[in-house]
């Protein structure tokens, strides 16, 4: 009964780990995306222009 449980506590583990990594992988492809766009330095723009209009 221990190893049984052993066992499923690795395999929730496993799955927990490479759904961080593919998580991890999806938003780094997201912002590699943004930045070929220059999403990112519009935001930045944007975020300090806000900034400076208080």
């Amino acid at each position: 009964m221990t190893d049984e449980r052993d066992e499923e506590a690795a395999d929730l583990g496993f799955r927990f780990s490479a759904e961080k990594q593919e998580r991890a992988a999806r938003i780094g492809h997201h912002l590699e995306r943004a930045r070929r766009w220059s999403a990112i330095e519009d935001a930045g723009s944007r975020h300090q222009a806000e900034k400076n209009g208080r």
